[in-house]
């Protein structure tokens, strides 16, 4: 099976303020976060977040905590690098990483990207 996410922000503590996200700190988001990530997704899934696993910048503490909760993630997991993604988390052990990715599920051709597209009015769907 597959499972998406995207922007997770493991870490962010200002996501939690920039998005009204309903946590008192990034402790009880990660938690939260993880929680609902491992009811969901098999040992034998793809997971794949739709960029922005952690905040750009983070000392080495939070660096420490994001990779332990990358560790804690179940499945294949899949990152398709955002804008908040640098080096030192596409360089985790992912089963892959790319700024985009062209797969099928169901039959059905999926183009993952962390950025918004814009259709044409009259496209078919």
């Amino acid at each position: 099976m597959h499972w998406f996410t995207a922007d997770p922000h493991y870490s962010h503590d200002r996501i939690i303020g920039f998005c009204n996200r309903p946590f008192p700190d990034p402790v009880a988001m990660n938690a939260h976060l993880l929680a609902e990530c491992r009811a969901r997704v098999g040992p034998d899934d793809d997971l794949w977040i739709l960029g922005d696993f952690t905040a750009g910048r983070a000392t080495g503490a939070e660096r420490r905590t994001v990779r332990g909760m990358f560790h804690a993630l179940p499945g294949r997991r899949h990152l398709i690098r955002g804008n908040h993604d640098p080096d030192w988390v596409c360089d985790l052990p992912w089963d892959s990483v790319a700024e985009t990715a062209d797969i099928v599920v169901d039959r059905r051709r999926l183009f993952l990207c962390h950025y918004p597209m814009i259709t044409w009015p009259g496209a078919r769907h």
